[in-house]
């Protein structure tokens, strides 16, 4: 009987081993399963970002492309040429402000006002308008 026991408990020891080795392979692919879905995840997470920000680029070059076409236009350089560069068409009549922030008109209240920035000589203001950079 003593021989009896003995067989059963090596079954035991064996099923018991089994077992073991079962569960830390189910583990095993579990833990794997866990990081390949978390890869995967992060992957799905990196590419809605980096399409997002493709698109935000792709508008960016749009909007260049259509100002670039502006640019090349003759309506820009007669704008930056007025503007910019303060150029005049032969005929035009520039009209140049001497003091820039001073009212035009009659005061509205009646008190007087003071002037906070001091008076410029008529020829500084126009050495001001033509030198000027």
């Amino acid at each position: 009987m003593a021989h009896k026991a003995k067989g059963n408990s090596s079954s035991v020891v064996i099923a018991q081993v089994v077992a073991f080795v079962g569960l830390m392979l189910a583990a095993y692919f579990v833990v794997s399963f866990a990081r390949v879905t978390v890869a995967s995840y992060r992957a799905r997470a990196l590419k809605a970002q980096l399409e997002a920000e493709v698109a935000a680029l792709e508008t960016d070059i749009a909007e260049l492309q259509e100002k670039l076409e502006y640019v090349q236009t003759d309506a820009y350089v007669e704008e930056a040429a007025r503007t910019e560069l303060r150029m005049v068409r032969p005929g035009d009549h520039p009209v140049v402000p001497l003091f820039r922030g001073e009212a035009v008109g009659p005061a509205v209240t009646g008190v007087p006002t003071t002037k906070s920035e001091p008076q410029i000589p008529p020829w500084r203001a126009w050495w001001l308008v033509f030198f000027d950079q």
